[in-house]
């Protein structure tokens, strides 16, 4: 049996990252971020055109099924910006993400490789996502069907990310 070398569980004692993101990533990620400052000023326009009450809750029709008062809409791009960005910045971070094994040294920067690349596919998708809504809110339209293909752009993009970081630890 050969023994590997390999990283200790903790992120702050693993290798460090030495690959260079590829031009595909790099445009994914800086796609993600303009989309997202763009969900954000289409519901800062779109919010002074808004009904003092606006639907929080859609039910499974998509039709809603809960009203509250319009500001909840700020909180909505809020959370859309911080969780866009939060997934951008960790993505720089490969390394420091949570991973129940050690990781063997020789197969670090793979890993780190996509890690980074499923961070930001989940956050475009996760932009998606916001913008489906924030659309449906400021304009007043039924999006149950697109919000459907995103959920299941979703779940699909988490399910092959993760069997990709699952392959690149064998």
């Amino acid at each position: 049996m050969t023994k590997h070398l390999t990283s200790h569980a903790h992120p702050a004692e693993r290798p460090p990252r030495t690959y260079v993101t590829g031009p595909v990533t790099r445009f994914a990620r800086y796609l993600t971020i303009a989309a997202a400052a763009t969900v954000v000023v289409i519901g800062i326009v779109g919010y002074s055109s808004m009904p003092d009450t606006i639907p929080t809750h859609f039910g499974v029709n998509g039709e809603p099924d809960q009203w509250g008062p319009k500001g909840t809409f700020i909180a909505l791009i809020i959370l859309a910006a911080l969780v866009s960005a939060g997934m951008v910045i960790a993505s720089y971070f490969p390394g420091s993400v949570n991973v129940p094994r050690v990781i063997p040294v020789e197969k670090a920067q793979e890993y780190y490789r996509r890690v980074e690349q499923l961070l930001i596919a989940v956050a475009a998708v996760t932009v998606m996502l916001y913008a489906t809504i924030v659309f449906s809110t400021v304009y007043d339209v039924n999006m149950l069907l697109p919000l459907i293909g995103v959920g299941a752009a979703l779940l699909a993009t988490a399910a092959v990310g993760t069997v990709r970081l699952v392959r690149a630890l064998r």
